[in-house]
Formats: C-alpha cells, structure tokens, sequence
C-alpha cells in the first residue's frame, strides 16, 4: 500500500509540475487577467475581501515580501487539490484520495508559513536599527509618517526584511481610502512582523497614519524595549558560554580528583 501511496504522490507531482509549466508557458494572459480582475476589485470596498482572501494575501506578502493578491494562492492550492484528489481517486478510496489531495494541498501553505516564520527570526533582528532609522527620519520630517516611511525605505539601514514589509505597507497605505483600510494594512504588517515589537509598531504607524497623533515617545520606548531585550540576550549568552566552560574543564579536573588514589 505504501508503493502505491508514494506511486500516486509521485504522479500527482508530475501533473502538478506540467500544469505548473503551462501556467508559466501564458504566464501573461494569466496576469493580464488577474490584472484587471484586481483592478475592478480596487474599486470596491475592502470589506468586500473575504477573510480567505485576506488571511492568504498576508501570508504571500509574509513570506515573499511583495504585494500579492491572495486569490493566487487561494486558485494554486484549489487547483492541486482538485488534481491529486482526481488522480488518487482512480486508484484509491474516496478517503484515502482526500487524504493524498488535503496533504499536497497543503504543502505550499507550510512552505510558505515555514519560509514567514525564518524571516521574522531574521527580521526581528533588525528592529533596533528599523526604529533608529524610522524615528530619526520621522522626527526630522515634521511627524510625517508616510514620508518618514518612504525615507526609512530609502536610507543605507542594515534591515533588508523589514524594508520591504515596509514597502509593501506604504504601497498599500498610499490606495487605503479610510481608516478601517489603514487598519487592515497595518495588521497585515503586524502578521508579517511578528513578535510583540512587531505589533506595537504596527499599532503606532496605524495611529499616526489615520489620527496625525504624534508616536515619537512610542517609537522611542519600543526601541529601547528592544535594546534591553538584547541586552538580556547577550547576558544569557555569556553565562550560557561560561557554564559550558566550567561543565568542559572543571568535570574532569573533579574527576581525576576523586579517582586519583591519597597516599
């Protein structure tokens, strides 16, 4: 059964990868339309997104740092399940193909919530000099955030995630038509982010995007949040380092002092 199984899997891979090479092959026409269709849908209010639809565009904004619709992602695991369950189908019971459809359906969504979670570790490395930057520029720009964001993207900083999720975020910021669209847009960044650093500042770019409110104070307690955070980190670090180093020398030096026989 096990044969057969890994036989299926392998076939649905192999329709999956020719379906995969058709779709480049009109890669084109296939982004014209999803084009326009996201242009008609602009026009629209963003409550009309499901939450399908939002839940996937955060997580492929998450994981690849671009503005992608959420439809793709929605359309490519529809399509692959649709696929393995009509080739398991032909060999298997209805159960045992809906199990092979669900488990590669879900292989992209693990890929990519496995690749969002890798760039938070990283990015949450570079919130000290993110928020250095962004307060800098913010204080400079008369309490500007959306030019303080667009400078913060532009500046020679040593954040190379975090800048693109701000990217993102001003694109979107800059077609958010009212305060519930800056809302989602901030959380989206929040999501991407992660962490509770990434939230807060999620939360003080939405309240000086939607209310003017100065967040010169927040940014300043959160960075030093942060600066305190990895002094703790280091600490743990050294005293980690030297307890390895008394576990190396001092065990055996004890050793050979209670073996070694008294005369």
């Amino acid at each position: 059964m096990s044969t057969e199984v890994l036989i299926v899997t392998l076939s649905s891979l192999i329709y999956i990868a020719f379906m995969f090479g058709m779709l480049l092959f009109e890669f084109d026409n296939i982004e014209l339309a999803f084009q326009r269709y996201r242009l008609r849908r602009k026009k629209k209010s963003a409550k009309d997104d499901g939450k399908l639809l939002i839940l996937a565009k955060d997580l492929l904004s998450g994981a690849l740092g671009r503005d992608v619709d959420g439809i793709w992602l929605v359309v490519a695991v529809v399509l692959i399940f649709v696929v393995s369950f009509i080739i398991a189908l032909s060999n298997f019971s209805f159960y045992l193909a809906m199990v092979i459809a669900f488990f590669l359906s879900a292989l992209p969504l693990l890929l990519l919530y496995s690749k969002m979670q890798a760039l938070r570790n990283k990015g949450s490395q570079e919130g000290i000099s993110l928020l250095t930057e962004m307060y800098r520029q913010y204080k400079m720009n008369s309490l500007n955030i959306f030019k303080a964001i667009e400078l913060t993207i532009a500046a020679k900083g040593e954040y190379p995630i975090c800048r693109k999720h701000l990217y993102v975020l001003l694109l979107r910021l800059q077609d958010a038509a009212n305060a519930d669209e800056i809302r989602r847009h901030c959380r989206a960044l929040s999501f991407a982010l992660g962490g509770n650093w990434g939230r807060s500042v999620a939360s003080c770019i939405e309240i000086a995007a939607s209310k003017g409110t100065d967040i010169s104070l927040a940014l300043l307690d959160i960075l030093e949040q942060l600066k305190t955070a990895k002094a703790l980190v280091e600490e743990r670090k050294r005293l980690n380092s030297e307890s390895m180093r008394m576990t190396l020398f001092l065990i055996p030096f004890l050793y050979i002092m209670t073996t070694c026989p008294v005369y």
